[in-house]
């Protein structure tokens, strides 16, 4: 059993967000591997690309639909409901009333925008939820990472600071940027990502 219930979809007036399950996966390696094998999308990632389908599958299974901490969605276009990319909750930690926003990423090609509404549809149902309070929704990512820095502060986060030699992440060092959204944070959020973003419905 996850720490959080996936709901069945989480939507505003042009995306729909759906539980990741097994039959989406073919689909999202295709759609995260469309171009040059993954590697410009996974290459700040701490995993990927994957050299074929099946090691994908493998991992994607472990990683987004058995981890319970884990609660991944599919991003769709509400008109078509084309997949587009994917977004997650991780390291749910309902005792201390907090999770996380990661492993989010759009196909190539996909509209500008999209990643961005994505992350605040997850941030605002984190926190309008009733089956525990959340207090806290973070955001981490790779110091190089500018476009994901760029994103978290296009939703509301408040950056913290970095945490300095954090990993070693492909034979590299990663410092990692972090970043939070807290329920006092959460009404002057709201306010100015509903009008930029569309309310969720």
């Amino acid at each position: 059993m996850s720490h959080l219930t996936s709901p069945a979809q989480i939507s505003n007036d042009t995306l729909i967000l759906t539980p990741v399950v097994e039959e989406d996966l073919p689909q999202l390696y295709a759609l995260s591997h469309a171009t040059s094998d993954g590697a410009a999308l996974y290459k700040l990632l701490p995993y990927g690309p994957f050299s074929n389908l099946p090691t994908y599958l493998q991992w994607a299974q472990g990683a987004y639909i058995d981890d319970r901490t884990c609660s991944a969605f599919v991003i769709r276009d509400k008109k078509t409901n084309k997949p587009l990319g994917l977004v997650a909750y991780l390291n749910v930690v309902p005792e201390h009333h907090r999770l996380e926003i990661g492993h989010i990423w759009v196909g190539k090609g996909t509209r500008k925008g999209v990643g961005s509404a994505a992350a605040y549809l997850l941030v605002s149902y984190a926190f309008a939820m009733t089956e525990w309070p959340c207090d806290r929704v973070e955001w981490k990512c790779h110091h190089e990472n500018v476009a994901s820095q760029a994103t978290a502060k296009k939703v509301g986060f408040t950056f913290e600071g970095v945490f300095r030699n954090h990993m070693i992440l492909k034979g590299e060092r990663r410092h990692t940027h972090w970043f939070s959204i807290t329920r006092e944070d959460w009404p002057a959020v709201k306010e100015r990502g509903d009008a930029l973003f569309g309310a969720m419905e």
